[in-house]
Order: structure tokens, then sequence, then C-alpha cells
């Protein structure tokens, strides 16, 4: 067996803990493992795949073995293998693939230096950077200023946006640091939560719940998050498809398909063909030009004039209403506005209608990440053997809390509630007294929804006006005189904020 570790960590009382990822064939507890860069061999106390213990892993497994007697400070990442798998090598064979990047000759008895990956160097990703300038490493916090920049090792005094650049600092300790992000002074802090819009990849199975738990990738990290749903309410079509928090299916029908309703498609092949039109030879249309063999032909007037020019195909396409696009198949979403209200949704699931959703990840453990970041969420806590697709949603960064007790109040995500209550009795024409629409602990509640707006199951439409009595009972003032069955009830359609527990509003 061979497995890279990648972190090594102790737990009193337990042992020594490698986790890594199994690259080469299958380790059992209790088999004898060796640790080649210390020379010594241990025995496999258990294994943890995913926090459950098991008793085998193999190759593809993301591990955790527990092992005794090995101090983790001498053995921080490297390889573990079974015992003599691998052995000190001198000299080796390899074949030769110059780069043509590389301009000077490879001379014979020459000696040059191999490494996994190219040292003290890194992307410049935004902006530029300049000798003495003073930059930041957030996950050290500390600051440091620049002594000297090389690219393919020529000096120089400034790297911009896309340079593959050395920066040369002095007083850092190149083992507490071997990836990460180098910033400009305070330009990043730790996000502890943040919103993003969301986009659900559709070879994910499952549906994405809120409350639920994600493992979201964002640059070199990986953590879990609560996830909390809700959707922009300026959609046209959202109160067609989200009842009580959850989404119906097979209300929503798309731009494209609403463009092309009433059309079938013929044995002859595949042109539109509206049911109720005679198509003669022009065949069928849309708009007031006519399709012939996937082409727009010119309509001509009963005076001999053209009305419009000959489109190609895909000019066709291109004139009929179709949502925007992000190139990855998905839907953009709309911009989001922490000044707006949005509608909490329980579930999306791949059937789900497009729209404009979004979602609220609170992070297990902070987080370094720039502005508009890319974060791919996805349930690594699955069977690791299972062919369905772990990969659930992805998005931007869209606004982010910096705050260690972040503050939820200001977003407004809602959901909508109603009450029921009875007619009581009718007071006059006009007035009514309802029961059962609050509890009597609710009654020092009730002055919150003075002026709330009521509907009748017979159609009247009134405003609360206070209580009635100490047994629960409202007064309410119609607009109209109460008509028909004096059992009618009381409808009441309110808002309740998530963040904000006495925030509520008129539905």
């Amino acid at each position: 067996m061979l497995m890279a570790v990648d972190h090594c960590f102790s737990i009193r009382g337990q042992g020594t803990i490698f986790t890594g990822s199994m690259l080469e064939g299958c380790v059992r507890v209790n088999d004898v493992i060796e640790i080649p860069a210390l020379q010594i061999t241990r025995k496999v106390k258990s294994i943890q795949i995913f926090r459950k213990s098991v008793d085998l892993a193999i190759k593809g497994d993301r591990v955790g073995l527990c092992v005794t007697q090995v101090d983790c400070k001498l053995f921080e990442r490297g390889l573990v293998t079974s015992e003599n798998y691998l052995k000190s090598t001198y000299a080796c064979v390899t074949d030769l693939n110059f780069i043509k990047y590389y301009k000077h000759s490879i001379k014979s008895k020459g000696k040059t230096t191999l490494c996994h990956s190219m040292p003290n160097t890194c992307w410049l990703i935004f902006k530029e950077n300049r000798v003495n300038d003073v930059i930041e490493i957030p996950a050290l916090q500390i600051t440091r200023k620049v002594k000297s920049i090389q690219i393919f090792r020529k000096s120089v005094d400034l790297a911009i946006k896309g340079d593959r650049v050395g920066l040369c600092v002095t007083q850092v300790d190149c083992k507490l640091f071997e990836r990460g992000l180098v910033t400009s002074e305070n330009y990043l802090k730790s996000t502890y939560a943040c919103v993003t819009d969301l986009n659900f990849i559709k070879y994910y199975k499952h549906s994405i719940k809120s409350k639920g738990k994600y493992h979201c990738s964002i640059g070199h990290d990986t953590v879990l998050a609560k996830i909390t749903i809700f959707q922009s309410e300026q959609n046209d079509h959202s109160q067609k498809f989200i009842d009580n928090g959850k989404v119906l299916h097979g209300t929503y029908q798309d731009p494209l398909e609403a463009s092309l309703e009433g059309m079938k498609v013929t044995n002859m092949g595949d042109e539109a063909v509206p049911e109720d039109r005679d198509l003669g030879e022009t065949g069928p249309k849309i708009g007031n030009k006519n399709i012939s063999d996937g082409k727009i032909e010119n309509k001509t007037t009963p005076d001999g004039k053209v009305e419009n020019k000959s489109m190609s195909e895909g000019e066709v396409e291109n004139n009929l209403p179709r949502d925007k696009d992000n190139g990855s198949g998905d839907k953009v979403a709309l911009t989001f506005d922490p000044n707006e209200h949005y509608l909490y949704v329980d579930e999306i699931s791949r059937d789900t209608p497009t729209a404009g959703y979004f979602a609220l990840l609170e992070f297990e453990k902070p987080i370094l990440a720039p502005p508009s970041s890319l974060i791919i969420g996805s349930k690594l806590d699955t069977v690791v053997h299972s062919t369905s697709c772990r990969l659930a949603f992805h998005g931007r960064m869209r606004h982010n809390f910096t705050e260690k007790n972040y503050d939820l109040t200001a977003l407004n995500v809602y959901k909508r509630k109603t009450k029921c209550g009875q007619i009581d009795r009718v007071v006059n024409p006009t007035e009514i007294i309802c029961k059962n629409l609050f509890g009597k602990n609710q009654l020092n509640y009730v002055d919150v929804f003075v002026n709330f707006k009521v509907r009748l199951s017979t159609g009247e439409t009134g405003v609360v006006e206070g209580t009635f009595g100490k047994s629960g009972k409202v007064k309410i003032r119609l607009e109209d005189e109460v008509k028909g069955d004096c059992r009618a009830t009381v409808e009441l359609r309110l808002r309740k904020y998530l963040f904000h527990k006495k925030k509520i509003r008129q539905d």
C-alpha cells in the first residue's frame, strides 16, 4: 500500500493520526505499515473514513490511520507504505521531454535541481505588486516588506495581475506557510459566513435542504457549512411554485417553451408546426417571419415589397426569448442586495424550475477568501465508492460576514405564515368578533397586528382593530358589509422573518 499523508496530529490516550489519500493498494486494521522518512514500522490501531470506523481502506479513499509511538513533530507530511514497499533511490533513468520555453541547451554531465512544485513562486491574481511594498500573510497574521521580485529568474520592480512571480521577504519561517494567499495589507479578513448565488449541479441526484451541512471548497480550504436557501421575491413566477417554503414542480414554463406554445412537431421533420394554422408553401412562422428548412424567409406583401431580410438559423435561435447563461449551463442569478427582502426556501432539487436562488453559508471555522470567490458545495460524507455525483452546487460569494459574532438581523429572509380563525359574532354589518386567530398567551402581542389586513372566506376584507376580552378574541373592522354565512373563517397572512424574531410584516 502507498498513502500520501498531508496532516499528522496526536490525540491523547489514542495515539498519532495520519490523514491523507490512499494512492495504491489497501490497508486493514492490525496491518504493519512503514514510515520511510523515519525508518520505523508501526501497527495500524484503527481506520476511519469521514469519521466512521472501518476495517478496510482501498485505493482512492480519504482515510485517517491511528498508530502509536510516533512523534508527529518529526513527521508532518509525506509517504506511508506497507513494509519494505519503498527503498531509497540514489540514481534513476527517466524519459526526457524538453520544455520549449527553456532558452538554454541541456548538457551531459550537467547538474539540475528537481522539485515537485516551483518553490517561493506564486500567481499574482489581483492588481500589482512593487519592490518595498508591504504585504500581509493572513494565515500567519504578519506583514513583511517585499525585498525583491523575480519573473522567470529576472529581477523586476513591478509585477502585475497574471504574472508568475517570486517574492523575496525576510523573517518568515517557510515551514509554517507552504501554500495559501498573500495580500496587500488589510486586504483580506476572516470570513465566518457568506451569501452566495446558488446554482444546482444537475448531476447531483438528491435535493439540497436548508439547515443541512455541506463541504464547501473555497480556494485552498474545504470547510463544513450550514446552508440556508432563499429566493428573490422579484421573480415574477416565484408565487407560482413556492408554497409554505417548499418548491412545487410542474407549474413553471420556460420562456422558450412559452414562445413556441401551441406548436406541435410533425412526423415529416423537426419543424415546429402550429396546430390551428394552414402552412401552405411558406411553413410555420415566428412573428411576421416564415420558417423553411430551418431558415427564415422574406415575407412579401401584396404590393410586392419585402418586409424582412433573410436570417440564418443561428439568428432565428437568437431571436427567441431565453434566460441568460453563465457558460456552464446554469442560469445567472439575480444580483444580491442586503436591503431587499427574500423568501425562505426549504429545499430545491434538480427538477426545480430555474430562478434566482441564494444561500447563506455559515462556516464551522473562519476562512480567507477574496471577494467573488468561487464556492463549490459537495456531500463528501457519502459513500466514497458510490457512482453518484457528490458535487451539489456552486456559486460566487456575493456578501460576507467578517465579524466573529456576526449579526444576521439585517438579512431580510422571511417565511410566509397564515393564521386562521372563525367569526364568533357579528356586532354590526361592518364589525365582527373573531376567535381562535390568536391564543390566550398571545394577547400581549396582538398590538403588533393592529391594522393588519384580514380576508374572510366569503370574500370580504378588513383590518384588525384590537383585542376583545381576555379569551384571545379580536375585533375586526370590515371594509364592506358582511354577507353569507356567519361561520366563515378569517385568514391573516403575514411574513415572519427568520433572523429577526420580533420583525413581522403584512404579506
